[in-house]
C-alpha cells in the first residue's frame, strides 16, 4: 500500500498489515513518521515491510546521505537542508514544521530547538543558489540516525524567507500554489577518512513532486521475482 494522502496514516498502515500488504509512505510529518515507526515490531512479526522516507525529503535526502557516507570510514555528522514544496499539502506541512520544535541529535541525545531558529545560509545547486535555512520539525534525523550508528550530530533545516519565519505560528495568509515549483536539497556529511577528517556535500535541484515520484517508484519492498509471481497468480490489485 502506498500512502500519499495528507491524513492520519497509521490506521491505514495497520489495515494494510492486517491483510498482509507492505506499506510505503511519503509523509514528511514528524508525528506521522513516529506513529508509523511504532508499527515496526508488528510488521516484522508478519514478515512485512514499512518503508518510510520514500519522498523528496525524507527520501532522496537519505539517498544522498548514504552515497556521501560511502566516501568515509566513519560518519560523524549529517546535515540536511531542503527547499521547496510538492503541492498544497506539502506547503501546509512545511508551514507547520517551521512553527514547531525541531529535534537534533547531538552527542548521544536528542536536543529540542525552537522552529525558525538557527539561521544558516545554505548554498544549493544553481539556479537556486544561496538560501537562508532554519530549524524546523523535519523527520530526516529520525530516519537517518538508525542508519548511521555512532554519528554524533544529525540536523535538518528548511529554506524560508523572513515572512515565512514570522508567520509560521499563524494560519497561512494565502492558499498555496497547486504546484510547488522548483526545489532543492543539500546534504553535508562529515567524517573520518583514514587518519584525517573530511566532508562531502551533495546537492539536487528538481521539482519536489517529480523527485518524490522517482524515489517512491524505486521503493517497492516486494522483490521483482515475487512481484512477477504474484501477478501470475492474480494477487496484485492496482
Amino acid at each position: 500500500m502506498l500512502l500519499t494522502a495528507p491524513v492520519a496514516q497509521r490506521p491505514l498502515a495497520e489495515a494494510a498489515l492486517e491483510v498482509g500488504a507492505h506499506v510505503v509512505s511519503v509523509t514528511d510529518s514528524v508525528g506521522e513518521i513516529r506513529a508509523l515507526l511504532e508499527l515496526d515490531s508488528e510488521a516484522r512479526e508478519r514478515g512485512l515491510h514499512i518503508v518510510l522516507g520514500a519522498g523528496f525529503s525524507p527520501g532522496l535526502s537519505c539517498v544522498l546521505a548514504a552515497h556521501a557516507a560511502s566516501e568515509f570510514d566513519a560518519v560523524e555528522e549529517i546535515h540536511v537542508a531542503k527547499l521547496g514544496t510538492g503541492g498544497p499539502a506539502c506547503a501546509r506541512e512545511h508551514h507547520r514544521a517551521l512553527g514547531d520544535h525541531a529535534f537534533e541529535w547531538r552527542d548521544g541525545t536528542w536536543m529540542r530547538r525552537p522552529g525558525g531558529s538557527g539561521r544558516e545560509l545554505c548554498w544549493f545547486p544553481e539556479p537556486v543558489g544561496g538560501v537562508d535555512c532554519y530549524r524546523a520539525a523535519l523527520p530526516d534525523p529520525l530516519l537517518l540516525l538508525p542508519s548511521f550508528p555512532g554519528v554524533r550530530r544529525v540536523t535538518a533545516h528548511l529554506g524560508a524567507n523572513r515572512r515565512d519565519r514570522l508567520t509560521a505560528r499563524l494560519p497561512m495568509l494565502r492558499p498555496p500554489h497547486p504546484e510547488g515549483g522548483l526545489g532543492a536539497l543539500r546534504v553535508e556529511v562529515r567524517g573520518r577518512q583514514g587518519s584525517g577528517r573530511d566532508e562531502c556535500v551533495l546537492g539536487v535541484v528538481d521539482r519536489p513532486a517529480m523527485a518524490a515520484g522517482a524515489v517512491v517508484a524505486r521503493a517497492d519492498p516486494v522483490p521483482r521475482r515475487a512481484r512477477r509471481t504474484r501477478r501470475a497468480r492474480g494477487c496484485v490489485r492496482r
